[in-house]
Order: structure tokens, then C-alpha cells, then sequence
């Protein structure tokens, strides 16, 4: 397996969850609960960082 493949794309996909977290949060503002954004953005960001990894493995 290629380590820094899956660093960059981890990382990549966790900047698109963050960022996902910060649109959510602008478009709720004055939510009593941050922490659930913040939670939410960070599963979106490994989500999608792993399905990158997965793609870049296994679509040849």
C-alpha cells in the first residue's frame, strides 16, 4: 500500500470535511451544539478521504 497516497487523500478528504462542517455552520448559526458540527464534518472528512484512497487503489 502506498502510505503517502493515503496521508494525502486522508488529509484532502478530512480539508472537504472541515469544510462541509464550516458550511453547515454558517448556515445554522446561533446552533446551541458545535460539537456535533465539528463530529460530523470529521466522519465526513475520513469518509470521503478513505473512499479517495479506495478509488486511487482500485480503479486502474
Amino acid at each position: 500500500m502506498n502510505t503517502v497516497l493515503m496521508t494525502i487523500s486522508t488529509l484532502l478528504g478530512i480539508s472537504i470535511g472541515m469544510l462541509t462542517m464550516s458550511i453547515l455552520f454558517a448556515v445554522s448559526l446561533g446552533a446551541m451544539n458545535v460539537t456535533i458540527y465539528v463530529v460530523l464534518g470529521f466522519i465526513i472528512g475520513c469518509v470521503s478521504g478513505f473512499s479517495v484512497y479506495w478509488l486511487l487503489n482500485n480503479v486502474k
